[in-house]
């Protein structure tokens, strides 16, 4: 019995188990039924111990299962390693068919790409045979094309030169007028400021002239005073000394004042007359370049007066209102500045009816010299015999044309266009203006409505009057 447990020791079940357990062609085998494993038991003699007896047998019985269930189990393993063999021999021998069927397919597919490269390389060498006649050609043509574009070029360089001279030359010429404009404004500033210098020292001369004939005639004054009181008090001590002897009648002393007075006065006119004239040989300051500050007019005023049904002709007045705000004028032409301006303008359609046209206009305008514009605030009342009152406001621009405008003399033309706050975008009046010193004109007309739909009517007048000039 010791001899069997001895070689039932020496048997190493765990190389089966460890056979069954590793992996075979990446493959793992699942067994039937599982198998631990256990320690071998190591009982190798008999114990009288009847509990040792029965814990050896049930451990002997353990590992007889175990191995009556690897021993079952073992050969399955043994017919699943042989079938897994088996099944990677087909897999490579249908492998090695596919890849040699590969190869011979590889090979006629070389075969048939070799015969197609001859066959390209051909074409390939006709192509570069043709392409280089071709590129002979077109090296022949670029070289003609090279040489018109060295031409082309030439002639382009050429033209540019010619255009870089041209445009040198204009630099230049702008660059002269450029100066010759700024010697011209260099001149006009110069000539201004000495027609600004020579009226100051005109002004002066003649202002020093007009003081020291005043003071000549504050002298003379002086003189006839100091005459006078000579005479007087010569007359006292004459009415002293003959007081007793010769009676002095008051006819005399009046006489003699008479004489006296007599005299200056001939000397004060002759005093006059010589300074007058030499006021008036003095020199006057030239004042064409400077503008009117301001002026009042009024003005009497006839024209004709047009709307359904009034139409007849009308009487009336015209006031004008105006004040400017002026720099120094340049050499040649008008000052420019602001201007503020009111015209008035009554119109009596019939006495009878009570019928009239009245219109008010303020405006501000800039002058840029000769030309102006500036916006004006529009009122009209029109009363006609059919009809209410009725009253009607504008605004808009305005544009204002001077030919002649200076202290003494005015001629100008003006428009203005008032559609706005009204929408009668037809609302048009125009104005002629004109002045010499104290005496004023004008002619103005326009375009008359009473409301947004009641008929077209016009209105056109001429005034004259005088003027009140600052």
């Amino acid at each position: 019995m010791t001899a069997t447990l001895q070689q039932q020791l020496s048997f190493d079940e765990g190389a089966y188990l460890r056979d069954m357990l590793i992996a075979y062609a990446g493959q793992q085998y699942r067994m039937s039924v599982p198998i631990a494993s256990a320690p071998p038991p190591n009982d190798v003699s008999c114990n009288a111990d009847a509990v040792a007896l029965k814990a050896a047998a049930q451990r002997r019985k353990r590992q007889a299962e175990r191995r009556k269930t690897m021993t079952a189990e073992y050969p399955k393993w043994t017919t699943w390693v042989n079938g897994q063999y088996k099944t990677c021999t087909d897999r490579m021998a249908v492998d090695k068919v596919r890849t040699d069927k590969q190869a011979a397919e590889a090979a006629a597919l070389l075969a048939a790409a070799e015969a197609a490269r001859q066959i390209e390389q051909s074409k390939l060498d006709a192509k570069s045979a043709a392409e280089k006649v071709a590129r002979e050609k077109a090296e022949a043509e670029a070289k003609v094309k090279a040489d018109a574009l060295k031409a082309q070029q030439a002639m382009a360089d050429e033209a540019a030169r010619q255009k870089a001279e041209a445009e040198q030359a204009r630099k230049d010429k702008l660059e002269e007028e450029r100066a010759a404009r700024e010697a011209q404004d260099a001149a006009n500033a110069r000539a201004v400021a000495d027609r600004e210098a020579r009226k100051v020292s005109v002004e002066k001369q003649r202002q020093d002239l007009i003081a020291k004939e005043d003071a000549k005639g504050e002298a003379a004054k002086a003189k006839l005073a100091e005459s006078r009181a000579a005479a007087d008090a010569a007359h006292q001590k004459k009415v002293e000394e003959l007081k007793r002897a010769v009676e002095m009648s008051e006819a005399e002393r009046g006489n003699r004042m008479a004489e006296l007075d007599a005299e200056y006065a001939a000397a004060e006119a002759m005093r006059q007359q010589e300074s007058q004239k030499v006021i008036d040989e003095a020199p006057v300051v030239d004042r064409s370049d400077e503008r009117l500050n301001g002026a009042l007019t009024l003005a009497a005023s006839g024209g004709y007066f047009s709307i359904f049904p009034d139409r007849k002709p009308v009487l009336g007045g015209h006031v004008a209102l105006r004040q400017g705000f002026w720099g120094t004028a340049p050499a040649s032409r008008l000052a420019s500045g602001v201007e503020l301006r009111a015209t008035a303008h009554f119109l009596l359609i019939s006495t009878d009816t009570k019928t009239y046209f009245f219109q008010a206009s303020p405006e501000i305008r800039y002058w840029f010299g000769f030309f102006a514009l500036g916006a004006a605030f529009d009122y009209q009342r029109i009363q006609l015999e059919a009809g209410p009152v009725s009253d009607t406001i504008g605004l808009g621009p305005t544009l204002s044309l001077a030919a002649v405008d200076s202290p003494d003399a005015r001629f100008m033309f003006t428009v203005w266009w008032t559609p706005f706050l009204n929408e009668q975008y037809e609302r048009v009046t125009g104005e002629i203006e004109g002045g010499y010193k104290v005496f004023a004109f004008a002619v103005q007309g326009g375009v008359v409505k009473q409301t947004r739909s009641s008929p077209l009517g016009f209105f056109v007048s001429a005034s004259l009057g005088i003027r009140l000039r600052w």
